[in-house]
Protein backbone atom coordinates (compact mmCIF):
# COMPACT_ATOMS: atom_id res chain seq x y z
CA UNK A 1 0.00 0.00 0.00
CA UNK A 2 2.93 2.43 1.14
CA UNK A 3 3.88 2.05 -2.63
CA UNK A 4 0.81 2.97 -4.21
CA UNK A 5 0.75 5.69 -2.21
CA UNK A 6 4.34 6.76 -3.25
CA UNK A 7 3.75 6.31 -6.56
CA UNK A 8 0.93 8.33 -6.67
CA UNK A 9 1.86 11.36 -4.57
CA UNK A 10 4.76 11.04 -7.63
CA UNK A 11 2.25 11.19 -10.45
CA UNK A 12 0.63 13.72 -8.98
CA UNK A 13 3.78 16.10 -8.33
CA UNK A 14 4.93 15.15 -12.10
CA UNK A 15 1.11 16.06 -13.33
CA UNK A 16 1.94 19.38 -11.84
CA UNK A 17 4.80 19.95 -13.54
CA UNK A 18 3.16 19.34 -16.62
CA UNK A 19 0.77 21.89 -15.94
CA UNK A 20 2.81 24.10 -14.68
CA UNK A 21 4.33 23.96 -18.08
CA UNK A 22 1.08 23.97 -19.59
CA UNK A 23 0.23 27.66 -17.90
CA UNK A 24 3.60 29.44 -19.05
CA UNK A 25 2.45 28.07 -22.46
CA UNK A 26 -0.88 29.66 -22.49
CA UNK A 27 0.93 32.81 -20.98
CA UNK A 28 3.46 32.68 -24.21
CA UNK A 29 0.43 32.42 -25.85
CA UNK A 30 -1.26 35.32 -25.05
CA UNK A 31 2.19 37.68 -25.52
CA UNK A 32 2.23 35.99 -29.08
CA UNK A 33 -1.54 37.24 -30.17
CA UNK A 34 -0.70 40.56 -29.24
CA UNK A 35 2.85 40.66 -31.52
CA UNK A 36 0.34 39.03 -34.40
CA UNK A 37 3.17 35.97 -34.73
CA UNK A 38 1.48 33.47 -36.32
CA UNK A 39 4.69 31.11 -37.02
CA UNK A 40 5.43 31.10 -32.74
CA UNK A 41 1.94 30.85 -32.03
CA UNK A 42 1.45 28.18 -34.22
CA UNK A 43 4.85 26.67 -32.93
CA UNK A 44 3.10 27.39 -29.32
CA UNK A 45 -0.06 25.23 -30.10
CA UNK A 46 1.69 22.34 -31.21
CA UNK A 47 3.69 22.23 -27.69
CA UNK A 48 0.73 22.76 -25.93
CA UNK A 49 -0.99 19.61 -27.93
CA UNK A 50 2.19 17.33 -27.13
CA UNK A 51 1.68 18.76 -23.42
CA UNK A 52 -1.75 17.67 -23.02
CA UNK A 53 -1.25 14.95 -24.29
CA UNK A 54 1.67 14.28 -21.95
CA UNK A 55 -0.88 15.62 -18.72
CA UNK A 56 -3.09 12.70 -19.80
CA UNK A 57 -1.49 10.17 -20.21
CA UNK A 58 0.12 10.52 -16.36
CA UNK A 59 -3.39 11.47 -15.34
CA UNK A 60 -4.75 8.46 -16.51
CA UNK A 61 -2.08 6.37 -14.63
CA UNK A 62 -2.45 8.40 -11.16
CA UNK A 63 -6.26 7.48 -11.83
CA UNK A 64 -5.09 3.94 -11.93
CA UNK A 65 -2.77 3.96 -9.25
CA UNK A 66 -5.50 5.71 -7.48
CA UNK A 67 -7.90 3.32 -8.06
CA UNK A 68 -6.10 0.34 -6.92
CA UNK A 69 -5.83 2.45 -3.35
CA UNK A 70 -9.52 2.91 -3.68
CA UNK A 71 -9.65 -0.92 -3.83
CA UNK A 72 -7.06 -1.59 -0.58
CA UNK A 73 -9.01 1.01 1.39
CA UNK A 74 -12.21 -0.88 0.42
CA UNK A 75 -13.64 2.19 -0.76
CA UNK A 76 -17.28 1.78 -3.04
CA UNK A 77 -17.32 5.17 -4.51
CA UNK A 78 -15.23 6.82 -6.57
CA UNK A 79 -11.69 7.84 -4.16
CA UNK A 80 -11.13 11.59 -4.69
CA UNK A 81 -8.06 13.23 -3.26
CA UNK A 82 -9.75 14.75 -0.52
CA UNK A 83 -11.26 11.35 0.34
CA UNK A 84 -7.65 10.17 0.07
CA UNK A 85 -6.11 12.41 1.95
CA UNK A 86 -8.82 12.12 4.54
CA UNK A 87 -7.78 8.26 4.95
CA UNK A 88 -3.81 9.02 4.78
CA UNK A 89 -1.91 9.33 7.57
CA UNK A 90 1.08 11.76 8.33
CA UNK A 91 2.99 13.14 5.92
CA UNK A 92 1.19 11.48 3.18
CA UNK A 93 -2.47 13.19 4.55
CA UNK A 94 -0.91 16.52 4.39
CA UNK A 95 1.15 16.06 1.43
CA UNK A 96 -1.74 15.35 -0.65
CA UNK A 97 -3.91 18.12 1.20
CA UNK A 98 -1.17 20.30 -0.72
CA UNK A 99 -1.02 18.90 -3.78
CA UNK A 100 -4.82 18.94 -4.00
CA UNK A 101 -4.49 23.09 -3.56
CA UNK A 102 -1.78 23.54 -6.44
CA UNK A 103 -4.50 21.46 -8.43
CA UNK A 104 -6.99 23.49 -8.22
CA UNK A 105 -5.07 26.80 -7.94
CA UNK A 106 -3.16 25.83 -11.52
CA UNK A 107 -6.53 24.61 -13.09
CA UNK A 108 -8.26 27.92 -12.07
CA UNK A 109 -5.32 29.56 -13.35
CA UNK A 110 -5.44 27.70 -17.04
CA UNK A 111 -8.93 28.33 -17.31
CA UNK A 112 -8.21 31.65 -17.26
CA UNK A 113 -6.10 32.05 -19.44
CA UNK A 114 -7.85 29.74 -21.62
CA UNK A 115 -10.94 32.37 -21.72
CA UNK A 116 -8.63 35.42 -22.44
CA UNK A 117 -6.56 33.52 -25.15
CA UNK A 118 -9.67 32.57 -26.33
CA UNK A 119 -11.35 36.08 -26.34
CA UNK A 120 -8.00 37.63 -28.15
CA UNK A 121 -7.81 35.32 -30.65
CA UNK A 122 -11.86 35.75 -31.65
CA UNK A 123 -11.30 39.64 -31.61
CA UNK A 124 -8.33 39.30 -33.56
CA UNK A 125 -9.93 36.72 -36.01
CA UNK A 126 -12.77 39.41 -36.30
CA UNK A 127 -10.33 42.35 -36.77
CA UNK A 128 -8.87 40.69 -39.58
CA UNK A 129 -12.14 40.20 -41.06
CA UNK A 130 -13.27 43.57 -40.82
CA UNK A 131 -9.72 44.44 -42.37
CA UNK A 132 -10.26 42.16 -45.50
CA UNK A 133 -13.93 43.17 -45.99
CA UNK A 134 -12.98 47.44 -45.94
CA UNK A 135 -10.27 46.20 -48.53
CA UNK A 136 -12.41 44.31 -50.91
CA UNK A 137 -14.93 46.97 -50.61
CA UNK A 138 -12.20 49.51 -51.67
CA UNK A 139 -11.01 47.28 -54.97
CA UNK A 140 -15.08 47.42 -55.87
CA UNK A 141 -14.45 50.96 -57.13
CA UNK A 142 -11.79 52.60 -59.19
CA UNK A 143 -10.38 54.99 -55.94
CA UNK A 144 -7.16 54.25 -54.58
CA UNK A 145 -4.71 55.92 -52.48
CA UNK A 146 -2.30 57.70 -54.38
CA UNK A 147 1.55 57.68 -53.87
CA UNK A 148 1.37 61.02 -52.81
CA UNK A 149 -1.39 60.68 -50.41
CA UNK A 150 -5.02 61.02 -50.11
CA UNK A 151 -7.06 58.75 -53.36
CA UNK A 152 -8.91 59.67 -56.43
CA UNK A 153 -9.75 58.13 -60.11
CA UNK A 154 -7.50 56.25 -61.83
CA UNK A 155 -7.81 54.73 -65.11
CA UNK A 156 -5.46 50.95 -63.89
CA UNK A 157 -5.90 47.90 -65.39
CA UNK A 158 -6.09 46.14 -62.21
CA UNK A 159 -8.53 47.15 -59.54
CA UNK A 160 -6.40 47.94 -56.36
CA UNK A 161 -6.35 49.67 -53.31
CA UNK A 162 -2.65 51.33 -53.68
CA UNK A 163 -1.17 53.14 -56.59
CA UNK A 164 2.11 51.14 -56.93
CA UNK A 165 3.33 53.73 -60.14
CA UNK A 166 5.53 56.55 -59.82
Amino acid sequence: MKNHIQTTVLLMNEELELLRSLKKILSNQKELIFNSNVEAFTENVRTEESLLEAIKNVEKERLNYMNRLRKIFQYDSQLTLTKLAGMLEEPYKTTVFDLKKQYLSLLGDIRKLNLENRFLVKKSLIFVQKNLSILKDFTKNDFVYSSQGGYGEINAPLKRVLDTSM
